[in-house]
């Protein structure tokens, strides 16, 4: 008789931990009102070097032409000055953009991201979770176009930065943006809104 309640109980533990770790995620929405957690432009700037690599990955889908792929690589980051987190989540929202058009090119499902509010108050966490549902979408994007078992740590690499600004952010999610666009354009895809 105990064995059965003990197992009842270790299912409630379960299920309250469960509970527990779903209701931590959940209070931490990724939306713009989301509390501050205490991120700066140091993680994000990390972050988007994952996604420039995984846009580079993203290019040999699109092109085997070595020539093009290594000028692609070479590419640098532009100078910027006075950019705000809220700058670098617009450009953010461009590059979900053209990913998302380069999905549909390739049939493939669109992945949900959410817009902020016109008054939400932007900070680098904000930033920083969206940052992170736009790289989960294009890991998502390459394994559907590739081997499902290759490996995808190396686009979850942790960066350590100091110092970063959201200006030298902003360089980093302009040049995934201009790397993008010209994969589109390999692919065909137009690179302004279609209505």
């Amino acid at each position: 008789m105990l064995k059965p309640l003990a197992c009842l109980f270790d299912n409630r533990k379960k299920n309250t931990a469960l509970t527990l770790i779903l209701f931590c995620f959940f209070s931490l929405k990724v939306n713009a009102n989301a509390t501050d957690i205490g991120l700066t432009p140091n993680h994000v700037f990390g972050l988007w070097q994952n996604i420039n690599q995984a846009t580079l990955s993203l290019a040999s889908q699109y092109s085997d032409d070595a020539g093009w792929l290594v000028k692609l690589e070479s590419e640098q980051t532009r100078n910027f000055s006075g950019k705000s987190s809220a700058d670098v989540l617009q450009l953010l929202g461009q590059y979900t953009e053209r990913l998302e058009r380069l999905k549909k090119g390739r049939q493939l499902a669109a992945s949900k991201h959410l817009a902020p509010s016109s008054d939400d108050n932007i900070s680098p966490s904000v930033v920083f979770l969206y940052s992170g549902k736009v790289l989960d979408s294009l890991i998502e994007t390459l394994l559907v176009q590739q081997d499902r078992n290759a490996l995808i740590s190396p686009y979850f690499t942790l960066h350590k930065h100091n110092n970063k600004s959201s200006s030298e952010v902003y360089a980093l999610v302009d040049l995934a943006h201009r790397r993008i666009g010209k994969i589109m354009a390999t692919a065909s895809i137009q690179t302004t809104k279609v209505n």
